[in-house]
């Protein structure tokens, strides 16, 4: 298989590889003195087919990179690497350099250079690098004051900057050196606290008086402004000597301070920034909404809910959970306690909404349009939901509340409420678990289980449980069930497992390990134990003339310990025969007697 090779250049500095084909465009194979080495390209920016470039001024380690297969194969299957630039075309007979350092130290390359730039406000980082950084222009982990947009001030802050490493720094954004605004930790502790801080809205209020108030203030955006009154008693704001305007409601200050007192200053909360420009900014006090009660005005919150679309359009809503009650909303600027709200929009006026909710309300079965039940049940919490009552159990109803009389006042009894007709219509089941000793909790479910009702079913869920399903009127909680199999009765779903003989014990050693002779383990323990307290005691009468005020029962315990170590080593399948004469057996293990006279 044919090989193809392809010129690689590595940026000294750092950087992806740009490659090229050996050939240049007029199909001359293009010829470096030394290969590998490092040139220095000295041309037109030149990049490969990945957008890598060659760029002028810049070192680069040359190497070839062989490819063992068919170029052309490769080169149909990739975007094809564009054809290299003779660099004797360029500027004579290219010179080689010993290694990276040589040639950046020689032609005086500007390497990019990677800095961590860590906020004193917030702690996050971000990296840069700098043009024309020739190494000295930062103090590796000293602070600055940096304005990143010299045209808005509110771009400023304190940075601590460190010199790092990275794969390729030429992909940073670049900084301009003239972001720096101070040497190195000149960015003192009260600069940075000053930049941190929130900006804040202050409400100025002119009670009357003698005094003359005036108070210098440091905007947002770091303007300096007075804040004053004119001769009518309004509070005013000096942007400039000739630049001013009425101060109506509120304004964001970063600072302030009374030259003079007069003013009520009140501060409402941190300012909502909406956007910057070179121009200025638009900033926002804080907006808060309350909603007080159509009927009783005494009976007001404070709500965290955006209302302003609603504010604007002068609406009156409802709130779930307060039937009832109609609410207006108004504007203010400070919050004690809000609350959250789930309410709906009326588009009607406080007299209107107040008259609906106090009203009645017209119930529409959903499968029969044509049977209404009017009522005067206060349904105020299920307008637009559909329902199914205790006296209509079979039927769902749709609620809709109406203004004025009705034809007649049936009493109603809300059983469930639901949010479509078909999940109130359809017919529910439970499923109860044939284990009735420890069964499992019932579930309730909308499937259509129509076919198993008085069967047992298994479901894919828990397919090891047999459930009896029957139908329900209770709808809570409800899951979606797949059945999996069905059965006539529990027996057949989960057949009793046949009881376990009665295990038989043998006067024998259960080995290794554990003797259990001629009796249950528990029974085997129960002798033990009891003759290791005895012997407790009795180490503890000899040893230390210490007397138990127990253990009457010591010696029976001993004889039982001492009985059923007996039946350990007796061998009941082994039949034992009495021997008649006077010779004693030996033919056998075991124990044998003998009438022999001594």
């Amino acid at each position: 298989m044919s090989a193809c090779t392809y010129y690689s250049f590595t940026p000294c500095c750092g950087g992806e590889p740009i490659v090229f084909k050996t050939k240049d465009a007029s199909d001359v194979v293009v010829v470096f003195p030394t290969v590998p080495g490092v040139y220095v390209y000295e041309g037109l920016t030149y990049c490969d087919h990945l957008g890598n470039c060659l760029n002028n001024d810049t070192a680069y380690t040359l190497q070839e990179i062989p490819y063992v297969g068919s170029c052309e194969e490769l080169e149909s299957t990739y975007a094809p690497c564009p054809y290299i630039i003779d660099f004797r075309d360029i500027a004579g007979e290219p010179k080689v350099y010993v290694d990276c350092e040589s040639a950046i130290r020689e032609v005086k390359v500007k390497c990019a250079q990677a800095y961590e730039f860590v906020s004193c406000c917030t702690g996050e980082t971000s990296v840069y690098t700098f043009s024309d950084d020739d190494g000295t222009l930062i103090d590796s982990g000293s602070t600055y004051l940096i304005i990143f947009d010299p045209t808005d001030f509110t771009t400023a802050g304190c940075y601590t900057i460190t010199k790092i490493e990275v794969e390729n720094p030429n992909i940073l954004p670049v900084l301009d050196p003239g972001v720096i605004i101070t040497e190195a930790d000149d960015c003192n502790e009260v600069t940075c606290q000053f930049l941190c801080d929130p900006c804040l809205c202050y409400k100025f209020e002119f009670p009357g008086g003698s005094n003359f108030p005036s108070v210098s203030a440091i905007t947002c955006d770091f303007e300096s402004v007075l804040i004053t009154i004119n001769e009518s008693g309004e509070v005013i704001i000096f942007y400039s000597p000739e630049v001013s305007q009425l101060l109506v409601g509120g304004i964001c200050l970063r600072a302030y301070q009374e030259n003079s007192i007069g003013f009520d200053i009140t501060e409402t909360g941190e300012c909502d920034i909406v956007y910057w420009n070179a121009s200025g900014s638009e900033i926002n006090c804080p907006i808060y909404y309350k909603i007080i009660n159509c009927k009783d005005p005494l009976e007001e919150y404070c709500v965290t809910n955006d209302l302003s679309v609603e504010f604007a359009n002068n609406e009156i809503i409802t709130i779930v959970g307060q039937p009832g009650k109609c609410w207006i909303i108004e504007q203010i600027d400070q919050c004690v306690s809000p609350i959250t709200i789930i309410y709906t929009i009326t588009n009607e006026s406080c007299e209107q909404c107040t008259l609906k909710v106090d009203g009645n309300f017209e119930l529409i079965n959903c499968n029969d349009l044509s049977q209404i039940i009017y009522t005067s049940t206060d349904l105020t919490v299920f307008v637009g939901y559909y329902i199914s009552l205790v006296e209509y159990p079979d039927d769902c109803w749709y609620v809709k509340a109406i203004v004025g009389t009705i034809p007649s006042d049936v009493p109603v009894t809300i059983k469930d409420s639901f949010i479509t007709c078909n999940d109130c219509s359809k017919q529910y089941y439970i499923l109860e678990d044939c284990n009735i000793d420890d069964p499992e909790l019932p579930i309730i479910t909308g499937t259509d289980l129509s076919a198993y009702v008085g069967q047992i079913v298994t479901l894919n869920s828990c397919p090891e449980i047999c459930w009896i399903v029957n139908e329900t009127d209770i709808t809570a909680d409800n899951q979606i069930v797949h059945v999996e199999n069905n059965y006539a009765t529990c027996e057949l779903c989960a057949p009793v497992p046949p009881q376990p003989e009665p295990p038989v014990y043998k006067y024998k050693s259960v080995k290794p390990g554990y003797n259990t002779p001629g009796c249950s383990p528990e029974k085997y323990e129960e002798y033990m134990c009891n003759f290791s307290e005895a012997m407790y005691r009795h180490v503890m009468r000899d040893a230390y003339g210490i007397e138990p005020c127990c253990g009457d029962d010591d010696i029976k315990w001993q004889i039982k310990k001492e009985l059923i170590q007996l039946k350990a080593i007796t061998d009941p399948d082994y039949n034992c025969t009495i021997s008649t004469g006077c010779e004693c057996t030996t033919s056998s293990p075991g124990l044998s007697q003998s009438n022999c006279e001594s």
